[in-house]
């Protein structure tokens, strides 16, 4: 579990603790899931967010690359494969 880095603190119920930032009006208006999270003004940390939500998929993805990379296939059905995968994404 990754360590505390908030500024702040939302109350919430016991069977709330596990679930992420919502604001409730967000969700009633907008009828979808909403993650929130406070960025204050420093831009490097909005920038971190950022770029760590938008590639959070691609983590996975990278290690089905490697997988294939690693397999004991020949070099064309590697390519292939990746090739695929990539087309895919």
């Amino acid at each position: 579990m990754k360590a505390e880095k908030r500024i702040y603190h939302l109350k919430r119920s016991e069977q709330e603790v596990r679930v992420n930032d919502y604001n409730p009006l967000l969700l009633l208006l907008w009828k979808a899931n909403i993650d929130v999270s406070f960025t204050s003004e420093c831009s490097l940390a909005l920038a971190d967010y950022v770029s760590d939500y938008v590639t959070k998929a691609e983590r996975g993805h990278m290690q089905d690359l490697w997988q294939d990379i690693l397999d004991d296939r020949g070099i064309y059905s590697k390519l292939f494969r990746i090739g695929i995968r990539c087309l895919d994404s």
